[in-house]
C-alpha cells in the first residue's frame, strides 16, 4: 500500500513558484513581516537570476523608497535584527529597484 506523501505549505508554494514564468511581490502599509514571506521573497529572486522568471512588485499604499531602506512598516526590529537581516534587507533593496506597479486609495 503506498502512503501519499504530504508536503508542506512551503514546499507546494516553492515548486509552484519554480514552475510559474512570472511572479508578483505585493507590499502593503499592513505589511507584516514573517520568515515564510522572507524566504518566499529569496525564493522568488533566485527564480529571476536563474530562470529568468519575470518578477512584477505592487507597491499598494507604500512607497517603494520604504521597502528599499527599510522604514515604516519595513523597519520592523523582530525580523531585521536576526542573523538573515542583511540577507532580507538585500532582497527587499533587489525587489524594490524591479519593475514595480504603485498604488495607492487616495
Amino acid at each position: 500500500m503506498n502512503k501519499p506523501k504530504h508536503t508542506s505549505g512551503y514546499q507546494r508554494n516553492s515548486s509552484a513558484i519554480k514552475g510559474s514564468r512570472s511572479s508578483i511581490i505585493v507590499f502593503s502599509s499592513n505589511f507584516d513581516a514573517s520568515t515564510w514571506f522572507l524566504e518566499e521573497i529569496e525564493n522568488i529572486l533566485k527564480c529571476h537570476r536563474t530562470i529568468s522568471q519575470m518578477v512584477v512588485a505592487v507597491f499598494y499604499d507604500v512607497d517603494p523608497s520604504d521597502v528599499r531602506q527599510q522604514k515604516g512598516v519595513f523597519a520592523q526590529e523582530r525580523w531585521f535584527r536576526k542573523n538573515t537581516s542583511m540577507r532580507y534587507g538585500a532582497a527587499f533593496i533587489e525587489v524594490a529597484n524591479m519593475t514595480r506597479f504603485f498604488t495607492s486609495d487616495s
